[in-house]
């Protein structure tokens, strides 16, 4: 019996509480109050119900977007509650309460919130019984909140003296501008008196802007902006200062003067001790004038050895930075350099380790450095100055060669690997079977055909030349010896010469590498020798056959003449 009494008397005290809220219903409520803003809350519905077992209550209300709102109830026990636009509503009364739709819900007794809807339209606030007996509702009630702001700011930090000033007040309901509000404006000077003053109403934007003209006077000056709404005062301040500054800023780069290899920024660093910097301005190779608060700081991103940087700063009273600092030189290059590489002027064939290397490079920006070179693509010499030429060392042992280089830019940037091959041959050709034909002695005149077997297992036969002299009278004779390819010979033949002519020749060999192999008969030369008309041995003979003709011819002389001097 106790226990009823005590949960009666609770019922009564809350109810007496719920009349007060009916009595207040539709009235506003201020919340808090700042310097510049205050929260005032305007009762839109208060119930007090018991829900049967199993069964949805659903107190609705319009709100638009945007719209702050508190929600408040208190139970006799732990009830669900969901927030809900139309369609979720519907969605959920239609499965009766067993599927449930809801922007936001809570499972609670007592329940104090603030909640922003998101969309205009219809809102439901729902509180659904789920159990078999009912559940008393003391109290359920919703508040919209309206926060109202004034702000008041000038156009400018620091001013110079005598100069116009512009003050703007803005008020705001929610973030939402409110017009044809009333509003006074002020503004006190640095020795305390008030200089301005203005009454009028806000325009649709929720701001309402004066200007006028400084006095000439230096030092802080306040301005004031105050409203009163449902019975709250507010009222904002801003500070600005005319400044005795008639000395511009300085302006400060961090370029390092140094090659880039990819787009970078130049960082600007402006000084002003009096007003102090109210923006810093600069041009780009010319281009068109940025500033660093719009458009950040200035981005090198030309490839060149000469970009240009203009830039100066103003100060918060108009002094400005003259004449305008330039910054030249500026290095960007984010190409590699290309090139080139040939062994020997671009041989095929080498006969030695040591070679010269020609080599081409170019780099249209920075200009190419430095070069250096591998035989194995892995183990690199030295970076050297770079050069159209260098001597370099091939790895030894006949058979093909590789070299490898790579050109350096000015600005560290490395190019891609350039290559050059050839074989290296250092053996010389062989030679083999040197004959002639006639092989005894030739007869005056006639031509003998020389033959030799020539070949070279490196690089290849270049030429065969046959070389020739007659009587050792020092005067040598070449001929280009042609190979036949039936036989497998390289041929030539030395002309036909005068009876009694020795020819002494020889062969010479050249390979594709430049090898050369001499064939002369160990330094003694081939030779042969051009016979007389008539031997030695011949002579004699014909000598006696004519002595023989001569007696016989006398003797048939003799006989005639006696028979005649018969």
């Amino acid at each position: 019996m106790v226990e009823n009494l005590l949960k009666s008397l609770a019922l009564i005290t809350t109810f007496a509480i719920l009349f007060a809220g009916l009595l207040a219903h539709g009235s506003a409520l201020s919340l808090a109050m700042t310097k510049n803003a205050t929260s005032i809350e305007t009762q839109l519905f208060f119930y007090s119900f018991s829900i049967p077992p199993r069964q949805a209550w659903s107190p609705f209300t319009e709100l638009a977007t945007g719209s702050n709102v508190r929600i408040v109830f208190n139970a006799s026990e732990q009830i669900s509650f969901f927030c809900q636009n139309s369609w979720e509503y519907a969605q959920s009364n239609a499965s009766n309460w067993l599927n449930v739709s809801a922007h936001w819900s809570e499972n609670a007794t007592v329940l104090d919130r603030n909640y922003t809807i998101p969309t205009t339209g219809t809102w439901y606030f729902s509180l659904v019984n789920y159990e078999y007996y009912s559940i008393d509702i003391y109290n359920v009630t919703l508040y919209r909140i309206d926060t109202y702001e004034i702000r008041v700011e000038s156009n400018k930090q620091n001013y110079s003296m005598a100069e116009q000033a512009t003050l703007t007040a803005t008020i705001q309901n929610n973030s939402a501008p409110i017009s044809s509000m009333n509003v006074s404006l002020q503004v006190t000077a640095p020795n305390g008196t008030t200089i301005l003053v203005q009454n009028n109403l806000t325009d649709a934007q929720g701001q309402l802007i004066i200007t006028f003209y400084l006095p000439e006077q230096y030092g802080q000056y306040t301005a004031t902006a105050q409203t009163t709404i449902l019975g709250q005062t507010i009222e904002d301040s801003a500070n600005f200062t005319v400044a005795n500054d008639t000395t511009p800023p300085i302006t400060n780069n961090d370029y390092d003067g140094k090659w880039h290899t990819s787009n970078f920024t130049i960082t600007l660093t402006a000084t002003d001790n009096e007003s102090g910097v109210a923006e810093t301005y600069y041009r780009v190779n010319n281009g068109q004038t940025q500033n660093v608060s719009t458009n950040d700081q200035p981005q090198i991103t030309l490839e060149s050895a000469n970009n240009t940087l203009e830039y100066w700063s103003v100060d918060n009273v108009g002094n400005e930075e003259l004449p305008h600092n330039v910054l030249t030189g500026i290095k960007l290059d984010r190409t590699p350099p290309t090139g080139s590489i040939f062994i020997g002027g671009n041989l095929t064939y080498v006969n030695s380790t040591s070679v010269i290397l020609t080599l081409f490079a170019s780099d249209a920006v920075s200009g190419v450095a430095q070069m250096h070179f591998s035989n194995d693509n892995m183990t690199w010499s030295d970076w050297d100055a770079f050069n159209s030429s260098r001597n370099w060392s091939l790895v030894s042992g006949d058979g093909p060669k590789t070299v490898y280089a790579q050109f350096m830019d000015n600005a560290a940037l490395v190019s891609d690997t350039y290559s050059a091959n050839a074989m290296l041959d250092t053996t010389a050709p062989v030679i083999e079977n040197v004959s002639r034909i006639p092989e005894n002695e030739a007869q005056p005149m006639q031509g003998t055909k020389i033959l030799v077997n020539a070949t070279d297992a490196g690089s290849g036969v270049k030429n065969v030349i046959l070389s020739y002299t007659m009587n050792s009278n020092g005067s040598w004779f070449d001929f280009q010896m042609s190979f036949n390819p039936a036989t497998g010979l390289y041929e030539c033949s030395v002309p036909g010469q005068q009876a009694n002519t020795q020819v002494e020749y020889r062969i010479l060999v050249y390979d594709k590498a430049g090898n050369k192999k001499i064939a002369d008969n160990q330094g003694q030369y081939y030779v042969y020798t051009v016979v007389p008309e008539f031997s030695p041995l011949q002579t004699p003979l014909l000598f006696i056959m004519m002595t023989l003709l001569a007696v016989v011819f006398g003797i048939r002389a003799s006989c005639k003449r006696r028979k005649l001097a018969i």
